[in-house]
């Protein structure tokens, strides 16, 4: 009975143990300017972490993917988030498309990028 309750009890210390190194998503906020713009423009995050898009202006925005293997769209209203948590590496172009234009495949205005790195 007692080296049964010693294996139970190195059995939970190493459960215990390797809980410690598990890595723990984070959020990442990226906003609307006043200008039109996203900041940051460029965001860089690890896989499993999450985006929040903040309107703190009073102009209604949108989130749209663009290019890529992607697809998202939210609109967010003034005084509003969205969020979005990130699964897979790779790089994610979005843009609003109420505040920028896309010409072949490149964006000018209201524009933004997640790079989604493995952790």
């Amino acid at each position: 009975m007692q080296r049964r309750l010693a294996v139970i009890a190195a059995a939970v210390m190493i459960g215990v143990t390797g809980l410690i190194g598990v890595a723990t998503a984070e959020t990442f906020r990226v906003r609307a300017t006043s200008s039109n713009t996203w900041k940051p423009k460029h965001t860089y995050i690890g896989k499993g972490d999450r985006v929040v898009w903040r309107n703190p202006t009073s102009r209604k925005h949108n989130i749209r993917a663009y290019g890529g293997n992607w697809s998202f769209s939210r609109t967010v209203p003034s005084g509003e988030r969205r969020a979005k948590r990130f699964r897979k590496t790779g790089t994610f172009r979005y843009r609003c498309s109420l505040h920028s234009t896309l010409s072949s495949g490149r964006c000018s205005g209201m524009c933004g990028v997640v790079h989604v790195f493995r952790k």
